[in-house]
């Protein structure tokens, strides 16, 4: 269903993302760990069409089709959601209006309504807030709507980047158990994640990036090994 070949992103004379390749189809996932810096978010932003097409280079494809030249809104509309980091919420409207706002790709005004109260099953606290400002929702609370919003354009691939991220246990259990669902209804899911062997506990395939390229994969236990060795070392290194 998606297929990345040769991603290269750059920042000027920087280059953040080389030569990335990897496919996801329905219902898998793809878990891309590293350290800070490493590219992860520039990939998944340049899969999404939120980066300057200058930016970036390489094929992308969904559905065999390329992406090159087409917008984010026009993403958007053929499959792809991105769950980024810091969740990026409107702050000043309500839960209702910005769930509203993860469907505006989408035409089938009727069907927009189920599927907002389809999400508000699935997070039962976004219901029982849906009158109130985002800005007051507790960080697991608008990382549930972040998810949410993007699940409005109904996407055949998810990117998230992040999702954990300064979330208490309790709260990434619960993102992944929705992940896990989300799988189940085949949508391909494309994860950003801190927690290394959290993802690769999860993911179907998963690979290291560091300094914009790919040191190794997790499709073996020995790809395992290494990348759980080398978050292992990095821990250490950081006291």
């Amino acid at each position: 269903m998606l297929e990345v070949k040769n991603l290269q992103v750059s920042y000027g004379s920087i280059k953040a993302v080389r030569n990335v390749s990897f496919k996801c189809s329905a219902g898998e996932a793809v878990a891309i760990v590293g350290p800070n810096g490493a590219g992860k978010s520039s990939t998944v932003n340049a899969i999404a069409g939120a980066l300057k097409s200058s930016s970036v280079q390489g094929n992308i494809k969904i559905n065999g089709k390329s992406l090159d030249g087409v917008s984010a809104e026009q993403r958007a509309g053929a499959g792809i959601s991105l769950v980024p980091e810091g969740h990026r919420i409107f702050k000043g409207l309500s839960v209702r209006e910005n769930l509203s706002l993860g469907a505006t790709s989408r035409r089938d005004r009727a069907d927009i309504e189920i599927d907002m109260n389809r999400m508000m099953e699935r997070f039962p606290i976004l219901g029982r807030l849906a009158d109130r400002p985002a800005g007051t929702l507790s960080g697991g609370e608008q990382q549930q709507l972040a998810m949410a919003r993007a699940l409005m354009a109904r996407p055949k691939i998810l990117l998230l980047d992040e999702p954990s991220l300064g979330l208490a246990p309790l709260i990434v259990n619960e993102v992944f158990a929705v992940l896990q669902e989300l799988r189940d209804e085949n949508i391909a899911i494309v994860l950003v994640e801190q927690m290394a062997l959290r993802a690769m506990d999860f993911a179907d395939h998963t690979f290291l990036l560091h300094h914009g390229v790919v040191e190794t994969t997790a499709d073996d236990a020995s790809g395992k090994e290494l990348i759980a060795a080398y978050f292992k070392q990095e821990v250490g290194n950081s006291k």
